[in-house]
């Protein structure tokens, strides 16, 4: 129904043209497709949505959704309907806060790189633009929901410990890559993301070179990394009687068999203040 939905027709647009400036002619390009540049760790995310009467575990099923308009769209609704928070901390949840969600994750969407261009076209919704058209079309469909039950029963770290551990580790640095083989946002190492499942972007094969820096550099299949490598190795590393976003840093930071040192004082000082702040979450 229209009253789900939480991107307006305007703010879908606007989405559209910062990401890849609505290129209709897009497709994938470094595991990211189409108009809306969407990798598949977040489709997976999204639920998995699919076209006519394609399996989800169908190898054209991702490229085939994410390529049209109506199911990219669809799956965005999903992500931001499972992730939507006030990124900015300006006291609501509009199109700026989707939009970093959208580019970064809902652990890492500090004010993305973007903000000017959707800023502009935002305050261009008024005037006639062919991508305003094409997201009218857009909600002319009717929306899948998902329900995330079994997936936050899943992961053990929350948003919230997502994005602390991220700020603890790298700053949250949205142009972090690959720096004495750590990588990206988490400073993920290659034996971590073996660990992790070995994760890929697309259809990547685990053992391509890139596999482990595409994944590791792309927020969302980073964080799926992290949640499998917790799930493999969670323990009560301070022995406090409960394991918890504490316990997992400790793990991130020293390791599955080592987590019962001392964590460096920047680090566990950063984590614990972002902790806090965000207790109310």
């Amino acid at each position: 129904m229209i009253e789900s939905f939480l991107l307006l027709n305007n703010t879908l647009g606007c989405l559209c043209e910062a990401t890849s400036e609505c290129n209709q002619t897009a497709l994938c390009v470094q595991g990211a497709s189409a108009l809306f540049r969407i990798t598949r760790p977040y489709w997976l995310e999204a639920a998995e949505l699919t076209l006519g009467d394609d399996l989800t575990n169908s190898v054209e099923a991702f490229p085939n959704c994410v390529n049209d308009p109506y199911c990219a769209a669809n799956t965005i609704e999903n992500c931001m309907l499972r992730y939507k928070k006030d990124c900015n901390g300006d006291g609501e949840v509009n199109c700026y806060d989707y939009a970093a969600i959208h580019k970064f994750g809902s652990y890492a969407c500090v004010p993305p790189v973007y903000y000017d261009t959707l800023r502009t076209c935002l305050n261009m919704v008024n005037k006639p633009r062919p991508f305003i058209v094409f997201v009218v079309i857009i909600f002319l469909t009717v929306l899948k929901l998902c329900s995330n039950a079994q997936l936050e029963a899943e992961n053990p770290l929350t948003d919230v410990c997502l994005g602390c551990l991220c700020e603890a580790t790298s700053g949250c640095n949205q142009t972090a890559t690959c720096n004495y083989g750590a990588c990206g946002l988490f400073r993920v190492t290659y034996a971590y993301w073996v660990d992790g499942g070995k994760l890929t972007l697309s259809n990547e094969s685990p053992d391509s070179p890139d596999a482990f820096p595409n994944c590791v550099n792309d927020p969302y299949c980073a964080a799926n990394t992290i949640q499998n490598y917790m799930i493999r190795y969670k323990q009560d590393c301070n022995d406090d009687g409960e394991i918890n976003c504490y316990d997992y840093a400790a793990i991130h930071r020293l390791g599955g068999y080592g987590c019962k040192a001392a964590l460096p004082p920047g680090y566990y000082e950063t984590l614990n203040s972002c902790l806090r702040y965000h207790s109310h979450y």
